[in-house]
């Protein structure tokens, strides 16, 4: 009986150790998290392709800006509805169609992308490092004071060369090319400065921020 009774104790140990989840299972969900966003699309990851393609119409954080949030909770159709979106795009919106960079299986790795809980793959980025990345190519004070070229401030167009990385500076008075700035990648939109016309601000899909001597 006292055997018995022993092998009673034992086999209850052994069911409540199976029933409790372990560090094993805790470890292969976030394996399995870690996989996801290193999927691969046009060779590179799926969370990378996604801040440089995506993020500048839906957010880095896949809350949404000139797109839809792109977040589980609110992505309540099919996949074969999503995948038809990403790759003929959808008339009446800004969304493009991507077809034709993309092949049906890297359309459907970025579907599973946006499906993922979007704090696993949320930009960790502090005031500290926006200051630390700070590139001064030309200090202020070795700036000229007076306009190296004969032009109208006021009628200056800058269009944006967004493939080509650069800015064409166009003289409005006389439609002559004045010269091409280096931008940043697939660079779109400007900001002026309020009070000195001399200062223009460009960003590029990747974030980084441009302030031009124009």
């Amino acid at each position: 009986m006292k055997n018995i009774r022993w092998l009673l104790v034992l086999l209850t140990v052994l069911i409540l150790s199976a029933c409790t989840p372990g560090e094993t299972d805790r470890h292969t969900e976030k394996d399995e998290a870690e996989e996801g966003n290193s999927a691969m699309v046009e060779g590179k990851k799926v969370q990378d392709y996604y801040l440089d393609s995506c993020s500048g119409c839906h957010s880095p954080d896949r809350r949404g800006a000139t797109g839809p949030a792109l977040l589980p909770g609110r992505l309540t159709e099919k996949d074969a509805y999503y995948h038809q979106v990403i790759k003929d795009g959808k008339p009446g919106t800004i969304m493009p169609p991507w077809g034709a960079q993309l092949n049906d299986g890297e359309i459907d790795t970025l579907i599973q992308f946006i499906r993922s809980d979007a704090s696993a793959s949320a930009t960790k980025w502090s005031e500290k490092d926006i200051q630390d990345s700070l590139n001064i190519i030309t200090p202020e004070k070795d700036l000229p004071d007076q306009p190296k070229q004969a032009m109208n401030l006021d009628n200056l167009l800058l269009v944006t060369e967004r493939e080509a990385q650069s800015i064409a500076v166009i003289d409005g008075d006389h439609h002559k090319l004045l010269g091409k700035i280096q931008a940043s990648y697939r660079a779109h939109g400007y900001v002026f400065h309020p009070t000195k016309p001399r200062w223009a601000y460009n960003m590029g899909r990747d974030g980084w921020v441009f302030k031009i001597d124009l």
